[in-house]
């Protein structure tokens, strides 16, 4: 296996310690060249520097960067862009901070900085270095690199934060209560990816990652914390969706599809022709059930989890999907 990646170069986050450092070390003996970077002075990353260099066959730098700073982490980026134009071949986001703390006395500064070191970070890195990988591979470029890190952060910030802020506010009477119902409404999109929506898919699994701890904090108080997990749902953000591939499709209607959004979509006004014939076929190309979720269901699945007098359901995701993940 020596030498096996020779002629790579290898940007390794945290590689100044622990397990960073470990993959660094094996990717050098492999003949990778690596960038190292981590929470130490310029002084003791370049004696890592130093030592790689004795050992390995690879070129080796290190470039400083404080993680808690997405001003910082884009800068690394550049630098590292600086040092091999071309890119880079291997990107290890091993960098993050444990961010300990019961959610009722958790910061919002802790949160983000947590946020900001464990999850963006990645992003920015793999927005900045993808280009240069997936052009090596097919033609085009990855929707992750056009997507700025303030549509990001913002997509964080009501997804994500949001909730977080409203749990830690409302879960110490709960706790000294004895009894609690919090349901965060997640997607199925927690588990499995989709293109174009890196920043709802990151935020959306780290709800379910929330979920499980509230529930892990608030077991023992009576407090029970699960998510829901919808499809394509009868409602204006999947209508959204089912409107731009109305538009794409252009499939004919019949008028009297007309009243079956008003009676059956929560939209408040009157679907287009177009929008309707689309509702049905995005559902069946989508959903083994062959129709979208109604709205109603999933408050009935609310109406459960909060009436339920078990504590013991607790921390789960439940699917309330059409069978859409049995298909992925």
């Amino acid at each position: 296996m020596e030498n096996q990646l020779s002629g790579k170069v290898a940007l390794v986050t945290g590689s100044t310690s622990g397990i960073g450092k470990g993959i660094a070390t094996l990717l050098a003996s492999r003949g990778c060249s690596v960038v190292i970077t981590g929470m130490v002075t310029q002084a003791e990353g370049e004696a890592q520097v130093q030592e790689f260099s004795q050992k390995y066959p690879g070129k080796f730098h290190f470039v400083g960067a404080d993680f808690l700073k997405t001003e910082e982490v884009e800068k690394l980026g550049q630098d590292v862009l600086g040092l091999y134009p071309d890119g880079i071949h291997i990107l290890v986001n091993c960098a993050a901070i444990p961010g300990r703390s019961p959610i009722e006395s958790m910061t919002t500064e802790h949160w983000q900085q947590t946020l900001n070191v464990n999850l963006t970070a990645p992003f920015i890195l793999i927005r900045t270095f993808l280009p240069a990988m997936t052009l090596r591979a097919i033609p085009g470029r990855s929707p992750i690199e056009s997507m700025t890190t303030e549509h990001w952060q913002q997509t964080l910030s009501v997804n994500l934060t949001a909730p977080f802020i409203l749990i830690r506010t409302f879960l110490p009477a709960m706790k000294l209560r004895g009894w609690g119902r919090i349901v965060n409404i997640c997607s199925t999109l927690s588990l499995i990816g989709a293109i174009n929506k890196a920043a709802y898919c990151a935020s959306k699994a780290g709800l379910l990652g929330l979920t499980r701890t509230t529930a892990l904090e608030g077991a023992a108080h009576g407090v029970a914390c699960n998510a829901i997990c919808p499809s394509y749902t009868d409602a204006p953000m999947s209508l959204s969706i089912i409107e731009k591939e109305a538009q794409k499709d252009g499939i004919p209607l019949e008028e009297e599809k007309v009243q079956f959004a008003k009676r059956n979509l929560p939209v408040g006004r009157l679907i287009r022709v177009e929008e309707i014939a689309e509702l049905v076929q995005f559902a069946k190309r989508n959903l083994p059930v062959g129709r979208l979720i109604r709205v109603e269901e999933i408050a009935e699945l609310v109406g459960f989890l909060c009436c339920c007098s078990t504590p013991c359901i607790t921390g789960h995701p439940l699917f309330i999907d059409g069978g859409y993940l049995n298909k992925a």
